[in-house]
C-alpha cells in the first residue's frame, strides 16, 4: 500500500507493504525429513554393498588367476626343465665311470667308490631316498622324496643349478697327450626345503611362515673322469672369456674323479610347493614295476654290500679292483627303465573366507593328506612320467 508520511521535511511517500522475500524460509533451511534420510540411508548402503560385492569379485578373480598362473608356470617351466634333464640320467655312463649298478640314478656310496669326496656321512644323505630327512612336505607325514641323478653332458650346457658342464671336447691330458673326452660328469638333485625368514623382524611369524613355504630345488656337482691340464674348448672360436675364465679354473684346480659342489648349494625349480614324491619304473621278467627308492634298495638285496667286500680289505676302504663288476654281473639289480614324478604346488594368494582349499590327493594309488597347519591355498597336483632313454647303460 502507498501512503504518505509526515517528517520534519514535510510529506514524504512510502511503501507499507512488505517484500515478498523477505522473511522467508526456504526449504532447504528446514532439513530432511525422517523419512527421507531413511531412503538415503537405503540407497548409500545399496550402493556400499554393491562396491563391496565388485571388489569382492576382483579379489576371488585375481586368486583364481594367480592359481592358474603358478599353475601352468610349475607345469609348464619347472617340471618340464626337470624331465629334460632326468632324461639325460644314464647318458654316458659306462662301467669306467661308476663302480657299481644303476648308472642313472645314485642309490648308495658304493657306486661312488671310485670317486672321492668330502665325507661319506654327508653324501649319504644326497643319494635318491623316500621320504628323505633333508625333503620337507607340508603333509601329515611331513616327508617328500628326493631324486639324484647322474649323466655325462651330451655338449656344453648349463645344468639345473645354471652352472657350465662342459660337454664332448678335445683336451690335453695331465700326462701331455691330446685326447678326446666325453662331457662332464654331472650330478644333480631335487628336493623340497624350507623357505628362510623374510627378515629378522618378528622372528617367530617369520619361522612359522617359513616353515609352511616350501620350495622344490636342485642341488647339482660335478666331476671328470680323466686327468686334464688344458681343456680345449677353450680355444673354440666361440668362447668367450668369461667362460674361459671358469673352463682354465676347472682344469687347474679340479682333480680326476672328485666329487665338486654337492650339499655347497641350490637354486629354485619351483617355489610355494607342498610335496614332491618319486617312484622308478623298474624292468622286471612281468613288465615295469613302480617301486620307491627304498623298495628298490629291497630288490636289489645285498648287491651293494657284496660290492664293498668284492675285494677284501681294500673295499673297506672304498676301493674297487678293475674286474670287481664282473663277479656282480649276475646279482645286478633290476634296471631303472623310467621315473615318476608327482609334485603339490600351492597357489601364492589365500582363498578368499567360505572357500576351502583341497587337502587330500592320490599320489601314486596313495592318500596324502595336507598338514592342519597349512595356509588355505589353492593346491594342483602335478604328474608325469619320464623314460629314461639311456636305461641301457644299466
Amino acid at each position: 500500500m502507498k501512503n504518505f508520511q509526515p517528517s520534519a521535511n514535510g510529506l514524504i511517500w512510502t511503501n507499507s507493504a512488505k517484500s515478498p522475500y523477505q522473511n522467508r524460509s526456504s526449504k532447504s533451511e528446514r532439513g530432511l525429513s525422517l523419512l527421507e534420510l531413511v531412503v538415503v540411508l537405503a540407497i548409500g548402503a545399496m550402493i556400499v554393498l554393491a562396491l563391496t560385492q565388485v571388489l569382492l569379485m576382483g579379489v576371488r578373480s585375481l586368486a583364481v588367476q594367480e592359481s592358474s598362473v603358478h599353475a601352468i608356470d610349475t607345469e609348464s617351466f619347472a617340471l618340464q626343465s626337470m624331465a629334460a634333464n632326468i632324461r639325460l640320467a644314464g647318458f654316458g655312463m659306462g662301467d669306467d665311470v661308476l663302480a657299481v649298478k644303476p648308472a642313472s640314478i645314485l642309490l648308495d656310496l658304493a657306486q661312488l667308490s671310485w670317486q672321492s669326496v668330502a665325507d661319506d656321512a654327508s653324501v649319504a644323505m644326497y643319494l635318491s631316498d623316500s621320504s628323505a630327512k633333508t625333503s620337507y612336505a607340508n603333509t601329515t607325514d611331513g616327508a617328500s622324496d628326493q631324486l639324484t641323478i647322474i649323466y655325462r653332458a651330451p655338449q656344453t650346457m648349463w645344468d639345473c643349478e645354471g652352472k657350465l658342464a662342459l660337454g664332448a671336447r678335445r683336451v690335453r691330458l695331465a700326462s701331455g697327450e691330446m685326447a678326446d673326452v666325453a662331457g662332464q660328469v654331472v650330478i644333480e638333485r631335487y628336493f623340497v626345503e624350507q623357505a628362510p625368514s623374510l627378515s629378522a623382524q618378528n622372528a617367530t611369524q617369520n619361522a612359522q611362515d617359513s616353515a609352511r613355504t616350501l620350495n622344490l630345488r636342485c642341488d647339482s656337482a660335478r666331476f671328470v673322469p680323466e686327468r686334464i691340464e688344458r681343456d680345449g674348448v677353450r680355444d673354440v672360436e666361440r668362447s668367450s672369456s668369461y667362460l674361459n675364465a671358469i673352463i682354465d679354473a676347472q682344469a687347474k684346480t679340479k682333480q680326476a674323479n672328485r666329487i665338486y659342489g654337492l650339499g655347497v648349494e641350490s637354486e629354485i625349480v619351483a617355489s610355494g610347493v607342498e610335496g614332491f614324491w618319486v617312484e622308478l619304473g623298474v624292468q622286471l621278467a612281468d613288465g615295469v614295476r613302480f617301486v620307491s627308492a627304498d623298495e628298490y634298495r629291497a630288490l636289489a638285496g645285498g648287491y651293494w654290500a657284496q660290492a664293498r667286500q668284492a675285494d677284501g680289505a681294500q673295499n673297506a676302504a672304498g676301493d674297487f679292483s678293475d674286474d670287481f663288476s664282473d663277479d656282480l654281473n649276475d646279482n645286478s639289480p633290476p634296471p631303472i627303465v623310467s621315473v615318476r614324478l608327482a609334485l603339490i604346488s600351492r597357489a601364492p594368494l589365500s582363498l578368499p573366507s567360505g572357500q576351502q582349499a583341497q587337502t587330500v590327493f592320490e599320489v601314486f594309488g596313495k592318500r596324502k593328506t595336507i598338514a592342519d597347519d597349512a595356509p588355505n591355498h589353492k593346491r594342483t597336483l602335478h604328474q608325469t612320467h619320464i623314460t629314461l632313454r639311456n636305461a641301457l647303460a644299466d
